[in-house]
């Protein structure tokens, strides 16, 4: 499936090429280009499941056609392998407490599936992976973070 870029003045790319590129050359943001929406049986057989069983499903529904639904499942499992509660605040309303990752930044969530996913697309005939993040907030320690001890960085 191509990956489109949100500014729409670039041609699509695949799913390697938008991970490793992150912004697309024309400053846009990439996406694929369609979705494949669950079914409703589908949805329905995540109820009750934990949060680390679902992220595995829909890890594999995204990104299993480009990495191979195991190598899926398994990025999914090591980089989500910490405390991530839904916090019951009334009736019928809860919140994703997403500051449990290891640096308490919400963004350890992504940034550690991103960190799996380019260990395991990286070329090691390239060389090794290097990351450079600069920030004035909490994305450059939970990205720093993500890769520390990460093969092929």
């Amino acid at each position: 499936m191509p990956f489109i870029s949100t500014a729409g003045k670039t041609p699509p790319v695949d799913f390697q090429t938008a991970l490793f590129q992150g912004l697309a050359p024309d400053g846009g943001l990439y996406l694929p280009e369609s979705r494949v929406p669950f079914t409703s049986s589908q949805i329905a057989t995540l109820h009750g499941e934990s949060l680390l069983h679902t992220a595995s499903v829909i890890g594999r529904h995204l990104v299993g056609e480009h990495v191979g639904s195991e190598a899926a499942a398994r990025v999914f499992r090591h980089a989500l392998d910490f405390s991530i509660p839904l916090v019951p605040l009334e009736d019928r309303l809860f919140i994703l407490e997403l500051f449990h990752g290891p640096t308490a930044a919400f963004k350890d969530v992504a940034a550690r599936v991103m960190a799996r996913l380019m260990s395991l697309l990286h070329d090691p005939t390239g060389g090794i992976l290097t990351v450079l993040a600069a920030t004035s907030g909490d994305t450059g320690g939970a990205v720093a973070h993500a890769f520390h001890g990460i093969q092929g960085t």
